[in-house]
């Protein structure tokens, strides 16, 4: 399948930017576990690289320190609904939009994989979710991958509904 644009010149400046994406995604993973910490409370398991790649963590809030891709924008105060243990939820969530394709640009996405018992290993979440959509998961590194398309083929690939605004 021919990556069209916007995707196309979003996937090529994600792989030009891929160092610097996966920087600030471990950046946020180091910040938020020191939060931990710093209370006292030891690191949740989700943060942990034994359970998750870099893209299955709810490390989104990296995102406000990247310029997006030119026609993107960066959706500080949007939202996701997941299913989780069969019930709709609501998350807040940091993504790159592009409005007029109405197409997403995210880089957690495994987030949202609902675990149930599968009991998945590190980048289990984002292969699960690469077999549902094969045309929606980019690998950018060995951490990272990105999941690009618009907002209803997601929905209803993933089930993974994102909310602008």
């Amino acid at each position: 399948m021919a990556i069209e644009h916007p995707t196309r010149l979003a996937l090529e400046w994600t792989i030009d930017r891929s160092d610097y994406i996966t920087a600030a995604l471990e950046y946020e993973r180091v910040a938020i576990s020191m939060r931990h910490q710093a209370i006292g409370s030891e690191t949740p398991s989700y943060l942990l690289y034994s359970t998750s790649v870099l893209s299955e963590m709810p490390i989104c809030r990296a995102l406000i320190h990247i310029e997006p891709p030119d026609g993107f924008q960066t959706v500080t105060h949007g939202s996701v609904i997941a299913t989780y243990n069969g019930e709709e939820e609501l998350v807040q969530h940091v993504f790159f939009f592009h409005s007029e394709t109405d197409t997403v640009l995210c880089f957690t996405s495994g987030q949202f994989v609902d675990d149930g018992c599968q009991n998945f290993s590190p980048g289990g979440r984002i292969a699960w979710q690469k077999a549902l959509y094969p045309e929606g998961i980019y690998r950018v590194t060995n951490q990272v991958y990105a999941l690009f398309g618009p907002r209803m083929v997601i929905r209803s690939k993933l089930g993974i509904f994102y909310i602008v605004g």
